[in-house]
């Protein structure tokens, strides 16, 4: 049975991980395939990615190829251009894009994702059709990760609701509890706050829990990646999460493992395969909104069993030093 290697970069905080890794085991798994897990001590942490990457390279030959999701381009794009020249096999790249231009792929890679700024510009074109007010009063909660969910979500917002108030919180590290003090102190200050978009689930359901708290009901809150705990709450067609823009792990796995095979086999393969993401709202809450509109659902996905780690029977995580 061949191997492949799939180095992440945090694990804790990407909530939708289990979702995507349990869909490429199951891929991986028909082609017979096992997957090792990298994955480093502190979520985001470049020294931790790096020891990984140099750990693959110096067992190359027991690996046909492998997968990576990096942190920030700006702090890793060396180290991976580094790793590509020396790795044996293809290289595919998932979520976060670490070149600027395809002409910037190293050979014999490629990347699959959503582009972070699609996803916030995404988010910012749902909240325009949904606020009643021209000059809404927004609070993006947000991390220094990806930011250009929040720097794509604010440029559209800002082109069409000109007169919208727009504040940013990029300190709250994809962490319930620090979105939760974050929303609740802007409320105990006294600011109005029609809508609050948080760049991934989990600070979503921290902002309800303080709107909550200060019977702040009326305000939307918009999110990012389509957990289950904040599709539940949107199924329900009450309380303020109102939407969430969804990262389909089914069809980015199996992007991923085709891209992988096709490298692998020689065959023609795009460098950069983007992804479009969708919303998930309710849509009989949403009914006033344009019936054209294909983003609105209420449909809850069933990941199934693989998206468990516990039931995956080709697959090995290892994060510590002697790996």
């Amino acid at each position: 049975m061949t191997q492949v290697y799939l180095v992440v970069s945090a694990f804790e905080r990407k909530y939708w991980l289990n979702e995507l890794i349990g869909h490429l085991l199951e891929a991986f798994d028909h082609t017979q395939t096992d997957v090792v897990i990298k994955r480093p001590r502190r979520n985001y942490d470049r020294l931790g990615m790096v020891h990984h990457l140099r750990k693959v390279v110096a067992r190359g030959k027991d690996y046909s190829g492998g997968l990576i999701m990096p942190i920030d381009p700006a702090r890793l794009r060396n180290d991976l251009v580094e790793f590509c020249a020396e790795v044996d096999g293809p290289v595919i790249f998932l979520d976060l894009e670490p070149f600027e231009t395809e002409a910037d792929y190293p050979p014999n890679t490629a990347y699959i994702g959503y582009p972070s700024r699609l996803i916030g510009e995404t988010a910012a074109r749902w909240l325009t059709g949904s606020l009643h007010r021209r000059d809404p009063a927004v609070l993006v909660v947000a991390s220094h990760e990806h930011p250009d969910r929040q720097n794509g979500f604010v440029d559209t917002l800002r082109s069409s609701l000109p007169e919208s108030s727009i504040v940013v919180d990029d300190t709250c590290d994809y962490l319930r509890a620090n979105a939760l003090d974050t929303v609740r102190a802007r409320l105990l200050g006294g600011h109005r706050l029609d809508a609050v978009f948080c760049t991934n689930d989990e600070m979503a359901l921290g902002a309800v829990e303080a709107l909550r708290w200060q019977n702040a009901t009326d305000t939307v809150v918009v999110g990012v990646d389509g957990a289950a705990e904040a599709l539940a709450q949107i199924d329900t067609g009450a309380g303020p999460l109102r939407a969430t823009v969804v990262q389909d792990g089914f069809k980015m796995a199996a992007g991923a493992v085709d891209l992988l095979q096709r490298l692998k086999d020689g065959r023609s393969a795009p460098t950069r395969t983007l992804l479009v993401p969708q919303v998930h709202a309710n849509r009989t809450r949403e009914s006033h909104r344009p019936s054209s509109s294909q983003s609105i659902h209420n449909e809850m996905r069933n990941v199934g069993a693989g998206a468990t780690l516990g039931f995956a029977q080709n697959v090995w995580i290892t994060n510590s030093s002697k790996d």
